[in-house]
């Protein structure tokens, strides 16, 4: 999860279907591409999605995927979103970025 801090919540961002959750999705999912893409994980990373928006600000919560051949401990994609104040033009509040670790290889 994370926290867009330079946007408006609004409830249309509950809503999946939404022209508003769509577009704002599609810009982090963008946003978070280059920044995985671009990092010491780049190799490894596949995708993002994002699964669910919430207020407090914009709470963003996603999910990204690496290959499932390799192993990728929290705390390194932790680090790589921990120094970054934006992601394109959303600017996030680093201290809220949190990982839950998923294992989705079966």
């Amino acid at each position: 999860a994370m926290k867009i801090v330079n946007r408006e919540w609004e409830d249309k961002l509950r809503d999946h279907g939404s022209a508003e959750f769509q577009s704002l999705a599609a810009e982090v999912q963008q946003g978070l591409t280059g920044v995985f893409g671009s990092s010491s994980l780049g190799d490894m990373y596949d995708s993002v999605e994002v699964t669910k928006f919430s207020p407090g600000s914009i709470n963003v919560d996603f999910t990204v995927r690496f290959n499932p051949s390799t192993l990728i401990d929290k705390d390194e994609v932790l680090a790589v979103l921990k120094e970054k104040t934006n992601i394109g033009s959303l600017e996030i509040n680093g201290t809220f970025t949190s990982i839950t670790e998923v294992d989705l290889s079966g």
